[in-house]
Protein backbone atom coordinates (compact mmCIF):
# COMPACT_ATOMS: atom_id res chain seq x y z
CA UNK A 1 0.00 0.00 0.00
CA UNK A 2 2.44 2.16 0.93
CA UNK A 3 4.53 1.63 -2.32
CA UNK A 4 1.28 1.87 -4.37
CA UNK A 5 0.92 5.57 -2.73
CA UNK A 6 4.16 7.05 -3.28
CA UNK A 7 3.55 5.95 -6.98
CA UNK A 8 0.33 7.77 -7.18
CA UNK A 9 2.24 11.00 -5.02
CA UNK A 10 4.98 10.36 -7.86
CA UNK A 11 2.44 10.62 -10.70
CA UNK A 12 0.98 13.51 -9.60
CA UNK A 13 4.53 15.81 -9.14
CA UNK A 14 4.90 14.85 -12.76
CA UNK A 15 1.32 15.91 -13.59
CA UNK A 16 1.52 19.26 -12.15
CA UNK A 17 4.43 20.28 -14.07
CA UNK A 18 1.84 19.73 -17.03
CA UNK A 19 -0.23 22.65 -15.68
CA UNK A 20 2.04 25.55 -15.50
CA UNK A 21 -0.15 27.73 -18.28
CA UNK A 22 -1.89 30.21 -16.60
CA UNK A 23 -4.31 32.46 -18.60
CA UNK A 24 -4.87 34.78 -16.25
CA UNK A 25 -1.01 35.60 -15.99
CA UNK A 26 0.11 34.37 -19.41
CA UNK A 27 3.21 33.26 -17.47
CA UNK A 28 4.54 29.79 -17.56
CA UNK A 29 6.84 27.70 -15.34
CA UNK A 30 10.59 26.83 -16.29
CA UNK A 31 11.50 22.90 -16.18
CA UNK A 32 14.79 21.71 -16.96
CA UNK A 33 16.04 18.60 -18.80
CA UNK A 34 17.21 17.10 -15.02
CA UNK A 35 12.89 17.01 -14.49
CA UNK A 36 11.51 13.29 -15.19
CA UNK A 37 8.04 14.77 -17.12
CA UNK A 38 10.16 15.42 -20.59
CA UNK A 39 9.95 11.65 -20.91
CA UNK A 40 6.08 11.97 -20.87
CA UNK A 41 6.06 14.56 -24.07
CA UNK A 42 5.86 13.53 -27.64
CA UNK A 43 8.41 14.99 -29.58
CA UNK A 44 6.67 17.45 -30.96
CA UNK A 45 5.35 19.65 -27.82
CA UNK A 46 8.87 19.21 -26.31
CA UNK A 47 10.08 21.46 -28.91
CA UNK A 48 7.82 24.06 -28.76
CA UNK A 49 8.53 24.17 -25.51
CA UNK A 50 12.22 24.54 -25.46
CA UNK A 51 11.31 27.18 -28.12
CA UNK A 52 9.79 29.49 -25.10
CA UNK A 53 11.80 28.17 -22.53
CA UNK A 54 9.28 26.24 -20.24
CA UNK A 55 11.52 23.45 -20.71
CA UNK A 56 15.70 24.12 -21.18
CA UNK A 57 18.49 21.99 -21.49
CA UNK A 58 21.23 21.41 -19.02
CA UNK A 59 23.38 22.80 -21.57
CA UNK A 60 21.99 26.10 -21.77
CA UNK A 61 20.95 26.46 -17.67
CA UNK A 62 24.30 28.50 -16.96
CA UNK A 63 24.63 30.25 -20.61
CA UNK A 64 23.51 33.92 -19.89
CA UNK A 65 23.62 35.17 -23.46
CA UNK A 66 20.74 32.04 -24.22
CA UNK A 67 18.81 33.02 -21.14
CA UNK A 68 18.65 36.89 -21.48
CA UNK A 69 17.69 36.27 -25.07
CA UNK A 70 15.01 34.31 -23.83
CA UNK A 71 13.90 36.73 -21.07
CA UNK A 72 13.75 39.06 -23.87
CA UNK A 73 11.22 37.48 -25.91
CA UNK A 74 9.26 36.17 -22.76
CA UNK A 75 8.88 39.81 -21.68
CA UNK A 76 7.86 41.08 -24.91
CA UNK A 77 5.22 39.03 -25.37
CA UNK A 78 4.39 39.56 -22.09
CA UNK A 79 3.77 42.94 -23.23
CA UNK A 80 1.94 42.34 -26.48
CA UNK A 81 -0.77 40.18 -24.02
CA UNK A 82 -1.24 43.07 -22.19
CA UNK A 83 -1.69 45.77 -25.16
CA UNK A 84 -3.58 43.46 -26.95
CA UNK A 85 -3.75 39.42 -27.01
CA UNK A 86 -5.20 38.98 -23.29
CA UNK A 87 -8.21 41.52 -24.22
CA UNK A 88 -9.32 40.15 -27.81
CA UNK A 89 -11.40 37.24 -26.74
CA UNK A 90 -13.37 38.64 -24.40
CA UNK A 91 -14.18 41.46 -26.57
CA UNK A 92 -14.99 38.97 -29.58
CA UNK A 93 -16.91 36.75 -27.16
CA UNK A 94 -18.93 39.63 -26.47
CA UNK A 95 -19.15 41.76 -29.94
CA UNK A 96 -18.44 39.05 -32.73
CA UNK A 97 -19.20 35.60 -31.61
CA UNK A 98 -22.99 36.55 -31.25
CA UNK A 99 -23.26 37.98 -35.00
CA UNK A 100 -21.84 35.16 -36.51
CA UNK A 101 -23.47 31.33 -36.65
CA UNK A 102 -22.83 28.08 -38.58
CA UNK A 103 -18.78 28.67 -38.68
CA UNK A 104 -16.53 26.12 -37.96
CA UNK A 105 -13.63 26.98 -39.36
CA UNK A 106 -11.33 30.20 -39.98
CA UNK A 107 -9.66 31.19 -43.16
CA UNK A 108 -6.92 33.61 -42.74
CA UNK A 109 -5.72 34.95 -45.99
CA UNK A 110 -2.51 37.20 -45.57
CA UNK A 111 -2.13 35.83 -41.87
CA UNK A 112 1.25 34.48 -42.27
CA UNK A 113 1.82 32.92 -38.87
CA UNK A 114 -0.09 34.81 -36.90
CA UNK A 115 -1.87 31.84 -35.58
CA UNK A 116 -2.36 34.02 -32.29
CA UNK A 117 -4.99 36.60 -33.24
CA UNK A 118 -6.79 33.89 -35.41
CA UNK A 119 -7.80 31.85 -32.22
CA UNK A 120 -8.03 34.69 -29.92
CA UNK A 121 -10.85 35.94 -32.22
CA UNK A 122 -12.48 32.88 -33.00
CA UNK A 123 -11.71 30.72 -30.11
CA UNK A 124 -14.50 28.43 -30.95
CA UNK A 125 -13.50 27.01 -34.71
CA UNK A 126 -11.87 23.47 -35.14
CA UNK A 127 -9.99 24.31 -38.09
CA UNK A 128 -7.64 27.34 -38.76
CA UNK A 129 -6.22 27.75 -42.44
CA UNK A 130 -3.43 30.58 -42.88
CA UNK A 131 -1.74 31.45 -45.43
CA UNK A 132 1.25 33.54 -46.67
CA UNK A 133 4.16 33.96 -49.17
CA UNK A 134 6.90 32.87 -45.96
CA UNK A 135 8.52 29.62 -46.33
CA UNK A 136 6.61 26.28 -44.48
CA UNK A 137 9.74 24.74 -42.73
CA UNK A 138 9.88 21.31 -41.17
CA UNK A 139 9.99 19.84 -37.92
CA UNK A 140 13.22 17.61 -39.00
CA UNK A 141 15.03 20.84 -38.83
CA UNK A 142 13.40 22.61 -35.84
CA UNK A 143 14.32 19.01 -34.53
CA UNK A 144 18.06 19.16 -35.18
CA UNK A 145 18.45 23.07 -34.32
CA UNK A 146 17.23 23.34 -30.78
CA UNK A 147 20.46 22.25 -29.93
CA UNK A 148 22.02 25.59 -31.55
CA UNK A 149 22.21 28.12 -29.03
CA UNK A 150 21.67 30.35 -32.29
CA UNK A 151 18.56 29.11 -33.05
CA UNK A 152 16.87 31.10 -29.47
CA UNK A 153 18.77 34.33 -31.46
CA UNK A 154 17.41 34.04 -34.76
CA UNK A 155 13.95 33.46 -33.21
CA UNK A 156 14.38 36.68 -31.33
CA UNK A 157 14.98 38.91 -34.53
CA UNK A 158 12.08 36.63 -36.63
CA UNK A 159 9.35 37.55 -34.06
CA UNK A 160 10.14 40.89 -33.17
CA UNK A 161 8.08 42.60 -34.95
CA UNK A 162 5.05 41.04 -34.47
CA UNK A 163 5.81 41.23 -30.59
CA UNK A 164 6.05 45.26 -30.90
CA UNK A 165 3.48 45.73 -33.67
CA UNK A 166 1.18 42.70 -33.34
CA UNK A 167 1.74 41.62 -37.02
CA UNK A 168 4.43 40.12 -39.00
CA UNK A 169 6.41 41.94 -41.84
CA UNK A 170 6.96 39.50 -44.85
CA UNK A 171 9.74 41.68 -46.48
CA UNK A 172 11.78 41.01 -43.31
CA UNK A 173 10.83 37.43 -42.48
CA UNK A 174 11.46 36.33 -46.16
CA UNK A 175 14.89 36.75 -45.19
CA UNK A 176 14.47 35.91 -41.43
CA UNK A 177 13.12 32.57 -41.76
CA UNK A 178 15.60 31.66 -44.89
CA UNK A 179 18.89 30.70 -43.10
CA UNK A 180 20.34 27.50 -41.47
CA UNK A 181 19.23 29.08 -37.65
CA UNK A 182 15.89 28.62 -38.50
CA UNK A 183 13.87 27.79 -41.69
CA UNK A 184 9.88 28.50 -42.00
CA UNK A 185 6.91 29.30 -39.97
CA UNK A 186 7.01 25.89 -37.98
CA UNK A 187 9.18 27.80 -35.55
CA UNK A 188 6.40 30.59 -34.80
CA UNK A 189 3.21 28.84 -34.70
CA UNK A 190 5.21 26.26 -32.25
CA UNK A 191 6.46 29.18 -30.21
CA UNK A 192 3.15 31.31 -30.47
CA UNK A 193 0.38 27.98 -29.33
CA UNK A 194 2.84 26.72 -26.92
CA UNK A 195 2.79 30.49 -25.44
CA UNK A 196 -1.00 30.39 -25.81
CA UNK A 197 -1.23 27.12 -23.66
CA UNK A 198 -1.85 24.09 -26.24
CA UNK A 199 -0.09 21.13 -26.35
CA UNK A 200 0.98 19.82 -29.84
CA UNK A 201 -0.42 16.44 -30.92
CA UNK A 202 1.63 16.03 -34.39
CA UNK A 203 2.77 17.72 -37.00
CA UNK A 204 2.64 16.74 -40.48
CA UNK A 205 4.31 17.80 -44.19
CA UNK A 206 1.36 17.61 -46.39
CA UNK A 207 0.21 18.97 -50.15
CA UNK A 208 -3.26 19.97 -51.43
CA UNK A 209 -3.78 19.00 -54.36
CA UNK A 210 -6.39 20.56 -57.58
CA UNK A 211 -9.48 18.70 -56.10
CA UNK A 212 -8.90 20.31 -52.55
CA UNK A 213 -7.64 17.11 -51.02
CA UNK A 214 -4.84 16.74 -48.71
CA UNK A 215 -2.25 14.36 -50.11
CA UNK A 216 1.27 12.92 -49.23
CA UNK A 217 3.94 15.94 -49.68
CA UNK A 218 4.95 15.93 -53.44
CA UNK A 219 1.61 14.16 -54.88
CA UNK A 220 -0.08 17.83 -54.33
CA UNK A 221 1.22 21.27 -56.25
CA UNK A 222 0.46 23.54 -53.14
CA UNK A 223 2.33 22.81 -49.94
CA UNK A 224 1.34 22.97 -46.71
CA UNK A 225 1.92 22.45 -42.79
CA UNK A 226 -0.69 20.53 -40.72
CA UNK A 227 -0.39 20.99 -36.99
CA UNK A 228 -3.14 19.38 -34.49
CA UNK A 229 -2.70 20.93 -31.41
CA UNK A 230 -5.32 20.38 -28.53
CA UNK A 231 -6.26 22.94 -24.95
CA UNK A 232 -9.02 22.27 -22.55
CA UNK A 233 -9.76 19.04 -23.87
CA UNK A 234 -10.39 20.86 -27.39
CA UNK A 235 -8.44 19.48 -30.43
CA UNK A 236 -7.82 22.10 -33.57
CA UNK A 237 -6.08 20.87 -36.55
CA UNK A 238 -4.08 24.30 -38.42
CA UNK A 239 -2.82 24.74 -41.56
CA UNK A 240 -0.27 26.59 -42.84
CA UNK A 241 -0.35 26.63 -46.70
CA UNK A 242 2.48 28.98 -48.99
CA UNK A 243 1.50 30.42 -51.94
CA UNK A 244 1.67 33.84 -53.90
CA UNK A 245 -2.39 34.72 -54.34
CA UNK A 246 -1.40 36.77 -57.18
CA UNK A 247 -0.63 33.75 -59.34
CA UNK A 248 -3.91 31.61 -60.25
CA UNK A 249 -2.40 28.46 -61.17
CA UNK A 250 -2.82 26.97 -57.18
CA UNK A 251 -5.71 29.40 -56.65
CA UNK A 252 -8.11 26.32 -57.41
CA UNK A 253 -6.22 23.99 -54.68
CA UNK A 254 -7.11 26.70 -52.08
CA UNK A 255 -10.50 27.32 -52.87
CA UNK A 256 -11.24 23.61 -53.36
CA UNK A 257 -9.62 23.10 -49.83
CA UNK A 258 -11.81 25.58 -48.91
CA UNK A 259 -15.35 24.79 -50.05
CA UNK A 260 -15.65 21.87 -47.35
CA UNK A 261 -15.67 24.09 -44.76
CA UNK A 262 -17.66 26.67 -43.32
CA UNK A 263 -15.59 29.44 -42.50
CA UNK A 264 -14.91 33.18 -41.46
CA UNK A 265 -12.41 35.04 -43.05
CA UNK A 266 -9.82 36.99 -41.01
CA UNK A 267 -7.84 39.97 -42.49
CA UNK A 268 -5.67 42.59 -41.04
CA UNK A 269 -2.72 44.57 -41.74
CA UNK A 270 -2.58 43.06 -44.95
CA UNK A 271 -1.19 45.73 -47.05
CA UNK A 272 -4.48 46.70 -49.12
CA UNK A 273 -3.79 43.81 -51.28
CA UNK A 274 -7.65 43.24 -51.78
CA UNK A 275 -7.93 46.97 -53.81
CA UNK A 276 -5.74 45.53 -56.44
CA UNK A 277 -7.13 43.79 -59.35
CA UNK A 278 -4.51 41.03 -59.39
CA UNK A 279 -6.20 39.67 -56.35
CA UNK A 280 -9.90 39.91 -58.20
CA UNK A 281 -10.23 36.17 -57.91
CA UNK A 282 -9.16 35.92 -54.29
CA UNK A 283 -11.83 38.75 -53.64
CA UNK A 284 -14.45 37.38 -55.33
CA UNK A 285 -13.65 33.83 -53.24
CA UNK A 286 -13.65 35.41 -49.85
CA UNK A 287 -17.23 37.49 -50.60
CA UNK A 288 -19.28 34.42 -52.08
CA UNK A 289 -18.06 31.64 -49.82
CA UNK A 290 -17.59 33.40 -46.05
CA UNK A 291 -20.09 32.89 -43.48
CA UNK A 292 -18.73 36.29 -41.85
CA UNK A 293 -15.84 38.63 -42.73
CA UNK A 294 -14.20 40.54 -40.20
CA UNK A 295 -11.49 42.48 -41.26
CA UNK A 296 -9.61 46.43 -40.60
CA UNK A 297 -9.40 48.98 -43.50
CA UNK A 298 -6.61 46.92 -45.35
CA UNK A 299 -9.26 44.02 -46.58
CA UNK A 300 -11.62 43.70 -48.69
CA UNK A 301 -12.36 47.45 -50.13
CA UNK A 302 -15.48 48.76 -48.11
CA UNK A 303 -17.86 49.68 -51.35
CA UNK A 304 -18.03 45.63 -52.08
CA UNK A 305 -20.12 45.22 -48.93
CA UNK A 306 -23.75 46.02 -50.39
CA UNK A 307 -27.31 45.64 -49.02
CA UNK A 308 -26.78 41.83 -49.55
CA UNK A 309 -24.51 42.74 -46.27
CA UNK A 310 -25.23 43.31 -42.59
CA UNK A 311 -21.84 45.95 -41.46
CA UNK A 312 -20.97 46.21 -37.87
CA UNK A 313 -18.16 48.83 -37.55
CA UNK A 314 -15.96 48.52 -33.91
CA UNK A 315 -13.15 51.39 -33.19
CA UNK A 316 -12.38 54.38 -35.41
CA UNK A 317 -11.48 54.95 -39.02
CA UNK A 318 -11.17 58.29 -40.84
CA UNK A 319 -8.22 57.38 -42.70
CA UNK A 320 -5.48 54.69 -43.32
CA UNK A 321 -3.25 54.88 -39.92
CA UNK A 322 0.22 54.18 -42.46
CA UNK A 323 0.88 57.60 -44.17
CA UNK A 324 2.60 55.20 -46.54
CA UNK A 325 -1.00 53.92 -47.83
CA UNK A 326 -3.03 57.00 -47.81
CA UNK A 327 -3.94 56.10 -51.30
CA UNK A 328 -6.14 53.96 -49.75
CA UNK A 329 -8.16 55.59 -47.92
CA UNK A 330 -12.42 54.83 -48.49
CA UNK A 331 -14.56 57.54 -48.04
CA UNK A 332 -17.31 55.83 -47.64
CA UNK A 333 -15.77 54.15 -44.75
CA UNK A 334 -15.19 56.83 -42.68
CA UNK A 335 -18.84 57.89 -43.86
CA UNK A 336 -20.32 54.94 -42.48
CA UNK A 337 -17.85 54.85 -39.32
CA UNK A 338 -19.36 58.67 -38.99
CA UNK A 339 -22.64 58.08 -38.89
CA UNK A 340 -23.00 54.67 -37.40
CA UNK A 341 -21.59 54.49 -33.65
CA UNK A 342 -19.04 52.21 -33.42
CA UNK A 343 -18.22 50.22 -30.19
CA UNK A 344 -15.15 50.69 -29.03
CA UNK A 345 -12.09 47.87 -29.44
CA UNK A 346 -10.67 47.18 -26.18
CA UNK A 347 -7.25 46.63 -27.81
CA UNK A 348 -4.21 47.88 -29.76
CA UNK A 349 -4.87 45.87 -33.36
CA UNK A 350 -3.31 46.41 -37.33
CA UNK A 351 -0.91 49.34 -38.36
CA UNK A 352 -2.41 51.57 -35.63
CA UNK A 353 -1.22 49.05 -32.80
CA UNK A 354 0.73 51.81 -31.41
CA UNK A 355 -1.22 54.75 -32.10
CA UNK A 356 -4.42 53.67 -30.62
CA UNK A 357 -6.39 53.71 -33.64
CA UNK A 358 -8.04 50.46 -34.33
CA UNK A 359 -10.84 49.90 -36.80
CA UNK A 360 -12.45 46.79 -37.33
CA UNK A 361 -15.50 45.81 -39.43
CA UNK A 362 -17.75 42.66 -39.14
CA UNK A 363 -19.71 41.92 -42.50
CA UNK A 364 -22.20 39.19 -42.69
CA UNK A 365 -24.15 38.15 -45.71
CA UNK A 366 -28.01 38.35 -45.96
CA UNK A 367 -28.58 34.97 -47.30
CA UNK A 368 -32.07 34.05 -49.06
CA UNK A 369 -33.79 31.32 -48.95
CA UNK A 370 -32.15 30.40 -52.94
CA UNK A 371 -28.79 30.81 -51.29
CA UNK A 372 -29.14 28.62 -48.39
CA UNK A 373 -30.58 25.89 -50.95
CA UNK A 374 -27.56 26.48 -52.85
CA UNK A 375 -25.08 25.92 -50.47
CA UNK A 376 -26.52 23.02 -49.22
CA UNK A 377 -26.69 21.29 -52.95
CA UNK A 378 -22.68 22.73 -53.06
CA UNK A 379 -21.36 20.94 -49.77
CA UNK A 380 -23.28 17.85 -50.28
CA UNK A 381 -22.02 17.39 -54.01
CA UNK A 382 -18.50 17.93 -52.66
CA UNK A 383 -19.37 15.61 -50.26
CA UNK A 384 -20.32 12.71 -53.01
CA UNK A 385 -18.32 13.74 -55.53
CA UNK A 386 -15.68 10.80 -54.99
CA UNK A 387 -19.08 8.46 -55.30
CA UNK A 388 -19.71 8.23 -58.92
CA UNK A 389 -22.48 11.66 -58.41
CA UNK A 390 -21.26 13.46 -61.64
CA UNK A 391 -22.20 16.39 -59.56
CA UNK A 392 -19.17 19.13 -59.78
CA UNK A 393 -20.18 22.58 -59.66
CA UNK A 394 -20.79 22.64 -63.49
CA UNK A 395 -23.42 20.55 -63.43
CA UNK A 396 -26.68 22.35 -63.17
CA UNK A 397 -29.00 22.16 -60.82
CA UNK A 398 -32.47 21.01 -61.21
CA UNK A 399 -35.49 21.42 -58.64
CA UNK A 400 -37.59 18.33 -59.63
CA UNK A 401 -40.13 17.95 -57.61
CA UNK A 402 -41.75 20.80 -54.93
CA UNK A 403 -44.11 18.95 -52.87
CA UNK A 404 -46.22 20.53 -50.06
CA UNK A 405 -47.35 17.93 -46.50
CA UNK A 406 -49.46 18.64 -43.65
CA UNK A 407 -45.92 19.36 -41.71
CA UNK A 408 -43.98 21.81 -44.32
CA UNK A 409 -42.96 20.93 -47.91
CA UNK A 410 -40.22 18.55 -49.41
CA UNK A 411 -38.04 19.74 -52.60
CA UNK A 412 -36.04 17.31 -54.70
CA UNK A 413 -33.28 18.58 -56.02
CA UNK A 414 -30.99 17.20 -58.78
CA UNK A 415 -27.16 17.96 -59.78
CA UNK A 416 -25.84 15.29 -62.40
CA UNK A 417 -26.61 11.41 -60.67
CA UNK A 418 -26.89 13.01 -57.34
CA UNK A 419 -30.46 13.64 -55.74
CA UNK A 420 -30.74 15.69 -52.45
CA UNK A 421 -34.11 15.98 -50.79
CA UNK A 422 -34.30 18.60 -48.57
CA UNK A 423 -37.04 18.31 -45.95
CA UNK A 424 -38.89 21.58 -44.27
CA UNK A 425 -40.97 21.03 -40.85
CA UNK A 426 -42.73 24.04 -39.84
CA UNK A 427 -40.82 25.36 -37.55
CA UNK A 428 -37.61 23.19 -37.38
CA UNK A 429 -34.58 23.68 -39.30
CA UNK A 430 -34.45 22.18 -42.96
CA UNK A 431 -32.65 18.39 -43.05
CA UNK A 432 -31.05 17.57 -46.49
CA UNK A 433 -30.12 13.71 -47.63
CA UNK A 434 -28.32 13.12 -50.38
CA UNK A 435 -28.14 9.51 -52.81
CA UNK A 436 -26.29 8.56 -55.84
CA UNK A 437 -28.76 8.01 -58.16
CA UNK A 438 -27.68 5.02 -60.65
Amino acid sequence: MVKFMKKIIFALSIFSCFCSYSEDSGKQNVDTESELFSSFDNKFNLAAKQLTGVYITDTFLNDSEYLNCLASINQRWETLLEKSLRHVQPWATQNIAPLITDANAVFYPFGGPDIAYATQFFPDAETYVLLGLEPIGNFAHVEKNLSQKSTIIALNEAISAYLDKGFFITSEMMTQLSNHHIRGCIYLLLFELNKLGYTILSIEDISINYDGKEVVRGEGSLDALKIKCAKEGKVKTIYYLRIDLTKEAKLPNVFNFMQSKKFVTLIKSASYALHNKDFAKVRAFILNNSKAILQDDTGVPFYFFDSKWSKYPFGVYTQPTLSVFEKFRQQTLSDFFAKNSPKPITFKIGYGFNQNRPNLLLATPIISAEQKLLQKVNALSYENMGKGCNCNKKKTIVIKRHEATPFGYTTSVYRGKLKITIERKNGQPAIARATVVR
